[in-house]
């Protein structure tokens, strides 16, 4: 039978952790899925863990290409893929085993949605969480999207013939490439992104990552958002004082999770050049800021401030409703 939903994979000397990924997609509720695996030219036995996990449950493909980053990767794997809906999965993470069944359920009810987004639970490398995001029951629009990308890659489920008409992931983007995608998705109407009001998948967060280096990551998105600028000048005046807020807020966060105290503490101050007061009616510029400030006390007066936030980000963790339903 042609399966319901193709699981997309791309690795690169993933060989600690594409095993996990692999068995989260195996492991969901729904087994209607094949699972293809795309490995962008490892150095590493990657390809080799990956064969073991071809032979029980769904079915696993397997495609080797030579290295040509995560967007090729990911494009040659919607090209092999027999389903009329594509996830992705990035060989870091997992899925929860309501995954697929819950985005199925959303495309299903709403055949005008292009594109739905689940919630994530970010986790260290030691295991530890450190993040959750649920998006709300509702369609995502263009002009929001513009202001800050919510949308986890590991978190979406999109229609293979909308891809495909989109052209896929844009290969010249070193990063940021799945936030250009998102955009072009947003730009078909107002319900085409819809987001589903669960953490269904976990995103670990480790010093191998490519999203860790803020001056490419920044760098890609001022290119994303200049095409934004010139296909809708008009709404992206409206928009761009607090699209550059949260921007510089974000890549605030990762100068900081590298130890790069000096580049936080001058991000921060661009934005409160940019907003002023305004910077702190948002709670992610508002703790960024504290922190900014922190990196300048000892390492025991950071470690105060670090585990005061961390409390309250625990509190407000344990006073949210359940993750699932």
């Amino acid at each position: 039978m042609k399966p319901a939903l193709s699981v997309i994979i791309p690795c690169r000397n993933a060989s600690a952790f594409v095993r996990d990924a692999i068995n989260s997609a195996k492991h969901q509720t729904r087994c209607d899925i094949e699972i293809i695996v795309i490995d962008d030219g490892s150095t590493d036995d990657t390809v080799t863990v990956i064969r073991t996990e071809l032979k029980d449950g769904p079915p696993v493909r397997l495609i080797e290409q030579a290295p040509q980053g995560v967007s090729s990767a990911r494009n040659a794997g919607v090209a092999a893929a027999q389903a009329p809906l594509i996830g992705f999965l990035d060989a870091d993470d997992t899925w929860h085993p309501e995954m697929v069944d819950r985005h199925l359920r959303a495309m299903a009810q709403n055949p005008s949605i292009d594109l739905s987004f689940s919630g994530y639970q970010q986790l260290q490398i030691n295991g530890s969480d450190s993040y959750m995001y649920r998006p709300q029951n509702s369609a995502y629009r263009f002009d929001r999207l513009m202001q800050r990308n919510l949308l986890h890659t590991s978190g979406v489920v999109m229609r293979t013939a909308t891809f495909l008409e989109l052209g896929g992931f844009d290969t010249t983007l070193e990063l940021a490439e799945d936030y250009d995608l998102w955009l072009r998705v947003a730009e078909r109407g107002p319900s085409a992104i819809w987001g589903v009001p669960e953490v269904l998948s976990q995103y670990r967060s480790h010093s191998a990552q490519a999203t860790r280096d803020w001056r490419q990551m920044h760098a890609c998105w001022k290119v994303v958002t200049a095409r934004v600028e010139a296909r809708h000048p008009q709404a992206w005046s409206q928009i761009k004082t607090q699209a550059w807020l949260n921007q510089l807020e974000y890549v605030a966060s990762l100068a900081h999770s590298n130890g790069d105290y000096k580049d936080t503490r001058n991000l921060m101050a661009s934005a409160w050049k940019l907003a002023g007061l305004k910077m702190l009616r948002d709670s992610n510029t508002r703790v960024m800021t504290v922190l900014a400030l922190a990196s300048l006390l000892p390492p025991r007066g950071q470690r105060s401030v670090g585990l005061m936030l961390q409390g309250l980000r625990r509190l407000r963790l344990a006073l949210k409703p359940p993750a699932h339903r």
